[in-house]
């Protein structure tokens, strides 16, 4: 979990009966997930950027690893089937044409594999996407798992399930 505990936001882990309390990180982070197998925490942290980063932390040793560095927003990373794939929601555009990215522009669910140097986007620029999860449901032969995430159209709030390969074709 993330707490302000302190003065600035961190991430914290506690066994599930609330004993043994650790702080993972001290320069910052915010909307923690662990990966499948519990070793790692990957978080946003604006510690470099008032944007946000994209970091990874070993539950045991406290390494951190930044995964980004750009000026795109990014909320809720997730890490899909292993460590070395992650969602998250990114605002790349002004689309709401005030001059500045900022929460109320739209943004999608973005894709990276980080042993290949790969990202891009698994929703539409259209529609605001957020809030992902990877699930290793509904597995064929050609994915392992669906992500389900929230939309906003209008006033309405959806919940969306996708292949993990995402909703826009790509170029082979």
């Amino acid at each position: 979990y993330s707490s302000s505990k302190g003065g600035s936001s961190n991430i914290w882990i506690m066994e599930s009966d609330g004993s043994g309390k650790r702080k993972v990180t001290e320069k910052g982070g915010e909307y923690p997930s662990f990966s499948a197998d519990g070793k790692k925490i990957v978080f946003v942290s604006y510690r470099d950027n008032k944007y946000g980063d994209i970091y990874t932390v070993d539950v045991n040793s406290g390494k951190e690893v930044r995964i980004t560095s750009d000026r795109n927003i990014k909320l809720y990373p997730s890490f899909m089937n292993d460590d070395s794939k992650l969602i998250y929601s990114s605002i790349e555009f002004d689309t709401n044409k005030n001059g500045s990215l900022d929460l109320q522009d739209r943004s999608i669910i973005r894709f990276m594999d980080l042993k290949n140097n790969l990202s891009y986007p698994l929703t539409k620029y259209s529609e605001s996407s957020f809030k992902a999860k990877w699930l290793p449901v509904l597995q064929t032969r050609d994915y392992k798992g669906v992500i389900i995430y929230t939309d906003i159209t209008g006033e309405n709030i959806n919940l969306n399930i996708i292949p993990e390969t995402g909703i826009i074709p790509k170029k082979l």
